[in-house]
């Protein structure tokens, strides 16, 4: 069953002027239980003995940690449910899921109770959420931003995010994250690599009008990647740190989500030469890509390829088939909501038979998300192409 549930575990009270941040219950508070969305783990743990340093970074520049947010439990999941805390109800239409891990993140940010969240993205879970919700999200490269006092789930894919409903506030949430802000490229990109996977016309339509919008080159990308060979390759890795971290946890499955625990014990038949395989197969790929993001270009591509799924129909297909990929290879990725009204004025319609990026009982409609993904280490320069498409299609 599942329940509906705030999309906080805990508010807090903080006085200031500052931004209100929201913090996925994956990251230590000071005096706080982290409990990864698991009352099995909030059993057992003790109150974090200090801040994460990202904490401390947002506090000492003004930010205020007004809520610690739900999540999937152990962040091992991208639907957003949680059968123990309840899940967030997504604000556009109740029946679809948040989408996750990160759910509480988004659905606070799009309830308009925090100005940002902070997320963690290990296969998807900033910007999943971010795309079921309609608001924007940012997957900082590997090794970008600090996962100190982070509970991990796959260190090397690991990474935390800001979850925002502007960019504006998007690129506040990154700098108050990042140790140090001294970068200052902030060109934006000129080439979009179109990359096709979604079964929704309307979804591709919509990229590229945006892209054609904001002037935008966007050759396809020939030969594609295979995305379905990163995100096999990719959930290799995942499943083999994850087992190796978490699976003490199953001697007491009975107290975990059926899902996760599921999913978890499916982890274990992961061989250490399968992921060694998978690594070499990555340092392939990021070789050609390495050189293509090198020449002021993006990739260009839907952050969900189907509709959002209702919650009876959640565990129907794997939500991070675009995103994972791209965890696998340590990319940043920026995803936004392309809006409406835009693709209404430039005759990009859904038709009855094309539910695009997903339509809720009560007839509101997600707004289709775009993903961009860049070079390492250039989250400020997929902030100023997102600037450029935004104010392409600003109603």
């Amino acid at each position: 069953m599942t329940l509906e549930g705030d999309w906080a575990v805990e508010r807090y009270s903080a006085s200031g002027s500052g931004p209100r941040v929201g913090v996925k219950d994956i990251i230590d508070l000071a005096g706080r239980v982290t409990g990864v969305g698991s009352k099995l783990v909030a059993s057992r743990a003790l109150p974090a003995e200090r801040d994460a340093p990202i904490i401390s970074q947002i506090r000492e520049r003004g930010g205020l940690v007004v809520a610690k947010c739900t999540l999937v439990e152990l962040a091992y999941g991208s639907q957003g449910i949680n059968p123990f805390y309840g899940t967030p109800r997504n604000p556009i239409a109740p029946d679809l899921v948040p989408g996750g891990s990160s759910s509480g993140s988004a659905v606070g940010v799009c309830s308009d109770e925090l100005d940002w969240a902070i997320g963690t993205d290990t296969g998807g879970s900033v910007r999943i959420p971010a795309a079921c919700c309609g608001i924007y999200g940012l997957k900082t490269s590997v090794g970008r931003v600090s996962t100190e006092g982070v509970w991990p789930l796959a260190p090397s894919l690991d990474t935390v995010g800001p979850l925002a409903a502007s960019l504006e506030d998007l690129s506040v949430g990154l700098a108050l994250l990042l140790e140090s802000t001294s970068r200052s490229d902030d060109r934006s990109h000129s080439i979009a690599w179109r990359i096709r996977t979604a079964s929704s016309s309307f979804l591709e339509d919509a990229i590229d009008a945006t892209l054609k919008a904001a002037s935008l080159s966007a050759p396809e990308l020939s030969p594609g990647l295979d995305l379905g060979e990163l995100w096999s390759m990719g959930t290799r890795v995942m499943n083999y740190e994850a087992w190796r971290h978490d699976s003490y946890l199953l001697a007491e499955a009975h107290r975990m989500d059926p899902q996760v625990a599921k999913r978890l014990r499916g982890a274990s038949s992961v061989s250490a030469m399968e992921v060694e395989e998978a690594r070499w197969y990555r340092r392939r790929i990021r070789r050609v890509l390495d050189e293509i993001l090198a020449q002021d270009a993006v990739l260009a591509l839907s952050t969900i390829p189907f509709a959002i799924p209702t919650l009876a129909q959640a565990y129907d297909r794997w939500l991070n088939v675009n995103t994972l990929p791209f965890n696998f290879l340590g990319y940043p990725a920026l995803v936004m909501p392309i809006p409406l009204r835009f693709l209404a004025e430039v005759g990009v319609v859904r038709s009855a038979a094309d539910h695009g990026q997903g339509v809720g009982a009560n007839g509101a409609e997600v707004p289709p998300s775009l993903q961009l993904v860049g070079a390492m280490g250039s989250e400020e320069r997929l902030l100023a192409t997102a600037r450029r498409l935004n104010a392409a299609v600003a109603p």
